[in-house]
């Protein structure tokens, strides 16, 4: 899900200092909870879920499994699977990961996600 937060902030639709509370009108949350802060610790229940839902908001023509899915595969990351807001992977696809990351986003000669994007990625790493 880091990786497409973080394209959604490339491209404009959200900002690192947006509200989560506002972008998704909850009203009982805490305020003070930005999308930096989401990225910053993405691996709790509680944010995880939040960029699920940032996701399934935001992003309104593929399922957020889908897309990541569609993402491992240009990588060909053959042995990551999704289980919820879980992924499963071996020590190498996370290796084609990082090297797409550090490679401005580009794998095989193909972008698979923005440059910014993968720069914000790794910045969160």
């Amino acid at each position: 899900m880091l990786p497409q937060v973080a394209e959604l902030v490339a491209g404009g639709k959200l900002k690192l200092s947006d509200s989560v509370a506002e972008l998704l009108a909850l009203e009982d949350a805490d305020k003070s909870l930005t999308v930096a802060s989401l990225l910053a610790d993405y691996t709790s229940k509680a944010n995880a879920d939040y960029l699920k839902s940032l996701l399934n908001k935001y992003r309104n023509h593929a399922s957020t499994d889908e897309v990541a899915t569609n993402m491992f595969a240009a990588i060909g990351m053959n042995s990551t699977s999704i289980s919820g807001t879980n992924v499963h992977t071996t020590g190498y696809d996370y290796n084609k990961f990082l090297f797409t990351l550090q490679n401005k986003g580009k794998y095989a000669g193909k972008q698979v996600i923005s440059a910014k994007a993968a720069e914000l990625v790794l910045k969160n790493l």
